[in-house]
């Protein structure tokens, strides 16, 4: 691509060139007709320097440096990202090389952190860029605002215009500070819902719960008509991870946990009467023994062995492929399935999990540093990742290796499902990039469901059908509106979710709640709610045309 870029650019030059030498000889010609044609040919040739277009004339770089994290597609077998097969096929398409430093679990922080000190830069930093403040880090001069670079990142341009959520969530006050990594098609999103044992509810002849009320008698089922079998009342109805994985139940109340929007007002949860109701729904479960009592300090290793253990009938949980893996084996009768999002007053599927609407994947976007020396090339060549055939090679990898096409559909090759060297579940980490992503690109679902089983798709497609408009999005603040947040919910969320904990578990009533809503005002939870409406609409208002 670089050789055939440089072969037009040098023809364009070559042509504009004779122009000018006709131009000169025709100059010293005394026949006016002939001056006037030597004009002519001399504005020609000024226009076809002006027309060359800045996209085709920028050269990608033969080498750029990336700084990143190091997830589980670095095998014994592997060195860095440029033995995934996906990598090698965009530098043969890009004719750019990667130099990783890559780094792995808490160092990649420490080590971001050092080179941010240091004021020697990679070309490219991969992080978490809303935490590191991208904002800060531009006005210091460490990274560069993509906006300035716009006409060589067409593709990405494209795909703001055609993904507001995604515009709305990393321009920050006309800029664009770094190229997102993200969840490309709605079902990446969806990945997290209510699971139940579905081979439980058959036994005892029950539909799945829709709601409150029959959410409750299942789980009331559950614990007293010994559905695992085994004549022992050792049944755990419901289980979760912390108080936060219990309050999905929220949004059947018509409230949410904290931020969410009714008719384009931010409203938190805390203050509403309906947030009453639910934990007063909670408390109740709880004290009739059906929420597990080990929720308030489990982890989630502890919640799946439970699942696998047949002890746990219903949760919040991850879609269940790894689950029903495990099981399939150990129990053939074993199931765990996603059912619908559960519906509000007016009988709607909602949810207020942000991430059904979050696309971007925070901690992997892709920051330009200032010490670059070929920004406008290395722009072009992030740009293009999100290019259809740099998102055909992030995904699929290479047609008639790692996939054939069947109409429009990708179809993964036997190389892949079926390969004597690897299982598949390392065969796609190694050969795919957007499996376990973590580099600015897009995932596609025709990717990422291929390392599902049949229970953990049918969990995501059951899950999309659901209302999302309660959901307030990943907001954007000024370094003066996120002073004033932080101050106040680090005070707010710490005394919330204690006052949660204790009335859940019956160790207060839920008429403290009364108190809470005046505690959390004095602690300025108003200003807060003040601030992220500003920040909805600003985030509501971006135009990329302007």
């Amino acid at each position: 691509m670089k050789k055939r870029m440089k072969t037009l650019i040098s023809m364009g030059l070559t042509f504009v060139m004779a122009l000018s030498i006709i131009g000169c000889g025709q100059e010293q010609q005394v026949n006016t007709s002939e001056t006037k044609q030597s004009e002519v040919a001399s504005t020609t040739a000024t226009e076809s320097v002006v027309e060359v277009d800045p996209y085709e004339a920028a050269e990608m770089p033969e080498t750029v440096t990336v700084f990143a994290y190091k997830n589980g597609k670095i095998g014994e077998e592997m060195v860095d990202y440029n033995d995934v097969a996906s990598f090698k096929l965009m530098e043969e398409l890009t004719g750019t090389h990667i130099e990783w430093e890559i780094y792995g679990g808490s160092e990649v922080d420490q080590k971001m952190q050092l080179m941010l000190a240091s004021e020697n830069y990679t070309d490219v930093m991969v992080g978490a860029w809303k935490k590191l403040g991208a904002t800060q880090a531009y006005e210091d001069g460490v990274i560069v605002n993509l906006m300035d670079y716009a006409e060589y990142m067409p593709n990405f341009m494209k795909y703001l215009e055609e993904n507001p959520i995604v515009a709305g969530d990393i321009i920050e006050d006309g800029r664009i500070l770094y190229f997102p990594c993200l969840r490309g098609d709605p079902e990446c999103s969806i990945f997290y819902g209510p699971v139940i044992r579905t081979d439980w509810l058959d036994k005892l002849g029950l539909d799945a719960p829709t709601d409150p009320d029959s959410l409750y008698e299942v789980l009331k089922a559950f614990k007293t008509k010994d559905p695992n079998g085994n004549g022992e009342a050792d049944e755990i109805p419901m289980s979760g991870v912390g108080s936060k994985n219990l309050t999905y139940v929220m949004p059947m109340f018509d409230t949410s946990r904290e931020f969410y929007i009714v008719d384009g007002q931010v409203k938190y949860g805390p203050m509403d009467k309906n947030y009453d109701d639910a934990l007063a729904y909670l408390a109740k479960l709880y004290a009739e023994d059906l929420i597990d009592e080990e929720y308030i300090m489990q982890d989630r290793t502890a919640l799946v062995g439970k699942i696998t253990n047949n002890s746990v009938g219903f949760a919040f949980e991850y879609q269940p492929t790894a689950v029903t893996n495990t099981m399939a084996d150990k129990d053939p009768s074993f199931k765990f399935e996603g059912i619908p999002n559960f519906v509000n007053s007016k009988g709607e599927k909602v949810s207020d999990n942000i991430s059904y609407i979050t696309k971007v994947m925070t901690s992997y976007c892709g920051a330009i540093s200032t010490d670059c020396e070929n920004i406008e090339g290395t722009v072009k060549w992030l740009d293009s990742f999100f290019s259809e055939e740099g998102m055909a090679i992030m995904n699929f990898g290479e047609e008639g290796v790692h996939y054939t096409m069947e109409g429009d559909e990708y179809v993964y090759t036997d190389y892949m499902y079926n390969n004597p060297d690897f299982n598949q579940d390392r065969m796609f980490k190694r050969e795919i990039g957007t499996i376990s992503p973590f580099f600015p690109g897009a995932q596609l679902w025709g990717a990422y469901s291929n390392t599902l089983n049949a229970a953990g798709i049918a969990a995501c497609e059951t899950w999309a059908d659901v209302d999302v408009s309660m959901i307030c999005p990943a907001l954007t603040f000024t370094a003066e509106e996120n002073e004033t947040v932080a101050n106040v919910m680090n005070q707010v969320k710490t005394y919330v979710d204690e006052k949660i904990d204790k009335i859940i578990m019956g160790q207060e009533s839920v008429e403290v709640m009364d108190e809470v809503r005046e505690a959390i005002k004095k602690m300025g939870i108003e200003d807060v709610l003040e601030i992220y409406q500003v920040a909805y609409e600003r985030y509501n208002s971006i135009d990329l045309a302007k």
